[in-house]
């Protein structure tokens, strides 16, 4: 997320901004294909591609967090956590092979992170931004 090569605040916004629109794609195409009656293969690959993205995603976005003592740290985090449960509810909802459940999920998960992206994730960007400023 922070390009440390180039010391580019602007550079690492636009890899943070990429990291997020992949989920959300990866959260957009599981709901699709769930809702197009996909075989439980491709559902269970994109599944997992979320889960293993998302995980990925959050752990660097609360490592950067930690490194330049973020103050909402704990209230980011809790919104991280609970991003977490809707998958494993989404993962549930596939196992039990709900359909309709599914693409609530899904949807909803999609929902929740777009809203985290424009309002949580926004505000951790702008500190980075004044505090870069501020520091360098």
């Amino acid at each position: 997320m922070i390009n440390t090569a180039s010391g580019s605040f602007e550079a690492s916004q636009q890899e943070m901004d990429a990291e997020h629109r992949m989920q959300v794609e990866l959260a957009t195409a599981l709901r699709d294909a769930v809702a197009s009656g996909a075989d439980r293969a491709q559902v269970d690959e994109l599944l997992d591609r979320l889960v293993d993205y998302t995980d990925i995603h959050f752990m660097s976005e609360q490592s950067l967090m930690r490194l330049y003592s973020y103050p909402d740290y704990d209230g980011h985090v809790q919104e991280h956590e609970r991003a977490i449960e809707r998958l494993q509810e989404l993962r549930e909802s596939v196992r039990d092979g709900d359909v309709a459940a599914t693409v609530t999920f899904a949807e909803s998960l999609r929902t929740a992170l777009t809203a985290h992206i424009g309002d949580a994730d926004r505000a951790f960007e702008a500190f980075l931004a004044d505090h870069r400023i501020a520091s360098g």
